[in-house]
């Protein structure tokens, strides 16, 4: 969950081609068109893209940090053309 306004990304499931089921809610589900989990230099990266009305292509490009349980990265508003620095937390179940 991101802390600044309560947006969902749930991660359903990573395939061993890296691929990612993945569900994203502000607060209704907006569609997910792509999802990916890639690694370099040791770091978990996770590409998430957005289409659904007004999410033209919006996406976010995040890395885990392990030391406080987190995606950190940037959300990129493709309307406003606009990047956003984010992370979205753990919820605890």
């Amino acid at each position: 969950m991101r802390p600044d306004g309560g947006y969902m990304l749930v991660i359903k499931t990573v395939r061993d081609d890296g691929s990612i089921e993945a569900i994203y809610m502000n607060p209704r589900p907006i569609t997910v068109s792509k999802a990916r989990m890639s690694t370099a230099s040791g770091k978990i990266n996770v590409f998430v893209e957005l289409r659904d009305v007004g999410y033209p292509g919006s996406y976010y490009t995040l890395a885990y940090d392990n030391d406080k349980d987190r995606l950190v990265g940037v959300y990129h508003h493709m309307v406003l053309k606009q990047n956003f620095d984010i992370f979205f937390v753990r919820k605890k179940r």
